[in-house]
């Protein structure tokens, strides 16, 4: 590499984010310091070991490794609060196939169809596309939204046909879909979720409790209002928690960057006093002045098209960051600034040979064991719809389309109940737009 490309990089990539930083420390105060306090209580610990840090920036500190482990804290509370969505998403499931023993159907063309016609809706729906990766998406969508009446043997036996396209792929990719299908039913739980966020906790205890098979009207009613809440704050803590994920990662480029960059100094000192301007915000209460973040306006963007211009391709960064420090300290960069906010920094072992198919039969089986563990003492409504949910994250397992209409129907054929048949057409609709 050649160093006056490595010192394009560093400058424009410290300019970015000293300018992105800048100007997202300050809405982060506008929604987590005047309104909410320090944030939202399961994050705010988070939030207190930030501005030490940023303080090191305003003394020319370059306390990085501390940063690093906040990077990796915010990175396991982001997994607590994923974990609850895919637990409030299970259940979400459920109360939507249950909406037909309480609310009235509708008097739509769509409530009193025929199961011949639902299939013919549906695979109207998968075919009326010519992309092939479009029909995959939608066979997936329409494999979630179905009633599943299927025997555990069934579905243990589809999760092998799904993972069956892993036969001699990388370690890598075998293991990001197990993580995958470990989450949608409910196997990834990571510790400390409850004293993490112990109002999640609360909220999720009367679904865990509930007798979906007996259950009133009122108690569908409550379970349906403390949903929408829930949903509400995970949606609020989640938000904070990107938040401070980009600015800490704006923080690590601008440390990763600042020896090498060549910033002009008036530039520099007005980026300063924004920060130091927002940090005082964060200690006293006060207004911040409207006129602040003026002279910062539109800079951002410029230096975002300057880091796209001079940056290096990533897997060339890959080769040479071993035994080049520059480029290690680049590739870090271009992850921090990729657009994936919660990316590990260290890179990845491969884990040796690819995943042939005996090796991934005993993988298979150990999944399935897993979840038949993990559905044991359930609701079976409950463990319908963590059927519902891994099947659809799986690869396609259809042959051809006639597999797929042989699928369809068996699941229209095999529910009896026809409000459930309803609610899952309905939802389809909307998800088809």
């Amino acid at each position: 590499m050649k160093l006056q490309n490595v010192s394009r990089q560093l400058t424009a990539a410290c300019r970015y984010s000293y300018n992105r930083l800048a100007l997202n420390y300050d809405m982060y105060y506008e929604i987590c310091g005047r309104e909410n306090g320090p944030g939202e209580p399961p994050v705010r610990d988070l939030g207190s070991r930030f501005h030490p840090l940023l303080e090191g920036l305003l003394r020319g500190e370059q306390p990085l490794e501390e940063l690093y482990g906040l990077r990796q804290a915010v990175i396991e509370r982001m997994e607590q609060a994923t974990a609850y969505t895919d637990c409030f998403q299970a259940y979400e499931y459920v109360l939507n196939r249950l909406e037909g023993r309480f609310i009235p159907p509708g008097d739509t063309a769509g409530d009193r169809e025929t199961d011949e016609e639902r299939l013919a809706w549906i695979m109207r729906y998968v075919t009326e596309t010519g992309e092939s990766a479009v029909v995959n998406e939608r066979i997936q969508t329409v494999v979630g939204q179905l009633p599943v009446r299927l025997t555990k043997q069934k579905f243990f036996a589809l999760v092998g046909e799904g993972m069956a396209v892993y036969a001699g792929s990388p370690r890598k990719n075998v293991e990001d879909m197990l993580y995958i299908l470990r989450s949608e039913a409910l196997l990834n739980q990571p510790a400390g979720m409850t004293l993490a966020f112990p109002q999640l906790a609360g909220m999720l205890a009367p679904f865990e409790r509930a007798d979906y098979r007996q259950m009133t009207e009122t108690e569908y009613s409550l379970l349906s209002e403390q949903m929408k809440e829930a949903g509400e704050t995970l949606t609020d803590y989640t938000s904070e928690l990107m938040l401070l994920m980009d600015l800490i990662n704006d923080l690590c480029v601008v440390f990763l960057s600042r020896t090498g960059a060549v910033m002009d100094v008036a530039e520099e000192e007005r980026l300063q006093a924004v920060l130091r301007a927002v940090r005082e915000a964060f200690s006293t209460g006060t207004e911040l002045d409207a006129e602040l973040l003026r002279p910062l306006e539109g800079r951002q963007e410029v230096c975002c098209d300057q880091w796209e211009r001079y940056s290096s391709p990533m897997d060339i960064l890959e080769q040479e960051a071993q035994g080049d420090p520059q480029a290690e300290t680049l590739r870090r960069i271009s992850l921090l600034l990729s657009g994936s906010s919660f990316v590990p920094l260290e890179p990845r072992q491969e884990g040796g040979n690819p995943v042939d198919r005996a090796e991934l039969d005993r993988i298979i089986e150990d999944l399935n064991s897993r979840m038949a563990e993990g559905f044991a003492g359930r609701s079976r409504l409950v463990v319908r719809a963590l059927m519902a949910k891994v099947l659809s994250s799986l690869p396609v397992f259809f042959g051809s389309l006639e597999e797929v209409r042989d699928y369809v129907r068996g699941c229209l054929d095999s529910c009896a109940d026809e409000a459930e048949k309803a609610v899952c057409m309905r939802l389809l609709r909307e998800l088809a737009g």
